[in-house]
């Protein structure tokens, strides 16, 4: 069976287990109209946790038919990295709904490109506390940066809140996310440095090509030139990486051209 219908087979089950492991946390909360949005993020989150894990056990080839069903292999482990995130995140999922509105308004916009100290000055808070909320969901840098042309028009590249999308959009674009950070772990530290100070992405302070230059002991021109060729390790490792594997399935999934 394929990807694409593995997946399908069991996006059934990952959202089974979703609710399941959110309930054991006490984070399903209805209002009069069902479910909260609260709880619906949640749940959109724990399913794309889910996803990446199970897309991640069918490239392993790790599963032996004779020890049972494949549901049952990938039951334990679905289930773990779901029960993970929550026991990460809890500190960040407890905090009150006005302070969550905070959070995600200042990720979006940090997401955009908006530099921390603007945001620091809009929301009235130290900047500090921008990149510290920033983090608490891993967001992206420079997409078109990141892929090769045919790739320009990635399904997720103009998604920026969950009030204008579909759940399934959303969970494609954290899913991609995800597996784009698996993607930048992979360079080398200093490509890592070079290239997340220059975006202000995954935990690193945006800079200049000063600010990055004089703390790498380099010139600015050094610093562009390092970049670039950071960014064109990084589109190397792209065409055999998971990222490029979850991208076709989701396409072909979609219908997407």
């Amino acid at each position: 069976m394929t990807g694409e219908a593995l997946l399908l087979k069991y996006e059934g089950l990952i959202a089974s287990i979703a609710k399941k492991v959110a309930e054991s946390f006490h984070c399903v909360k209805y209002d009069e109209y069902g479910l909260t949005e609260y709880s619906k993020q949640l749940l959109d989150d724990l399913k794309s946790e889910g996803t990446v894990e199970l897309l991640r056990l069918i490239q392993s080839k790790e599963y032996d038919k004779s020890k049972g069903e494949f549901s049952t292999y990938i039951y334990p482990h679905v289930k773990g990295v779901m029960r993970r995130y929550l026991e990460k995140n809890m500190g960040v999922l407890s905090v009150s709904k006005n302070a969550m509105d905070l959070i995600r308004k200042i990720q979006q916009d940090y997401s955009l490109g908006k530099p921390a100290e603007e945001i620091a000055e809009e929301y009235n808070v130290p900047i500090e506390a921008v990149y510290r909320y920033a983090n608490y969901n891993t967001h992206f840098f420079s997409v078109n940066d990141a892929f090769p042309d045919e790739h320009a028009e990635n399904p997720y590249e103009h998604m920026t809140t969950k009030d204008n999308h579909p759940a399934d959009k959303i969970v494609n674009k954290k899913i991609c996310v995800e597996l784009l950070k698996e993607l930048f772990d992979s360079l080398s530290e200093k490509d890592r440095a070079i290239l997340g100070h220059a975006f202000g992405v995954f935990g690193y302070e945006k800079k200049t090509l000063d600010e990055i230059a004089c703390e790498e002991m380099m010139k600015p021109d050094g610093v562009e030139k390092a970049k670039k060729a950071a960014l064109k390790r990084l589109k190397k490792k792209y065409p055999d990486s998971k990222l490029k594997l979850w991208q076709d399935i989701y396409k072909a999934v979609m219908g997407i051209k």
